[in-house]
């Protein structure tokens, strides 16, 4: 194989840490899923560990921290994301600029949050509006997601888990 014409070079990198409460740097994740909202204005990025921020497109700005890491002792998600989802109701996304992303939950690995994004003056702020968990059977069996995405049509939320207790080892759950 032939050397490139050119190397690119990247107009913006994401660097630095993670703040504690004493306000003190500490070392960042790994980062294991990106991606980016349907305007293409804000990126999600989620890190090895649950923490997971939504940042500016292209200054990569940090708008909003969406997940916190998962607390010690606490199972952290196999494979921690967050995806943009679009209001299901047509109508009500002509009006509605608000942005809606699911992500993992920090406090727990049998649930997923779908959160509502908006503006607040100058700000970006948060409101949970829905919990999707693992049935009771399932958290019976000491099941544990593994991965979740969204359908095509944005109307169906699906979910796997593993089931550790169960004589079905794994499960596919859909949510509408």
């Amino acid at each position: 194989p032939s050397a490139p014409e050119a190397i690119a070079e990247p107009n913006t990198i994401l660097r630095g840490g993670i703040y504690n409460s004493c306000n003190t740097m500490q070392p960042r994740p790994s980062c294991c899923h990106v991606l980016f909202s349907s305007c293409g204005q804000l990126v999600a990025a989620t890190f090895v560990g649950g923490y997971a921020e939504l940042l500016q497109f292209p200054s990569l700005t940090r708008v909003l921290v969406v997940q916190s890491p998962v607390a010690q002792g606490k199972p952290a998600p196999e494979r921690p994301k967050v995806l943009f989802v679009r209001h299901p109701d047509e109508a009500q996304r002509k009006y509605d600029n608000n942005t809606y992303i699911v992500s993992h939950s920090a406090d727990s690995a049998q649930e997923v949050l779908l959160y509502e994004v908006y503006t607040l003056g100058s700000n970006f702020a948060k409101q949970t509006r829905m919990e999707y968990a693992l049935p009771a059977v399932c958290r019976a069996a000491a099941g544990t997601l593994t991965d979740f995405c969204i359908h095509p049509s944005h109307l169906y939320l699906v979910l796997t888990a593993v089931l550790p207790k169960a004589d079905t080892r794994s499960v596919l759950i859909v949510f509408d």
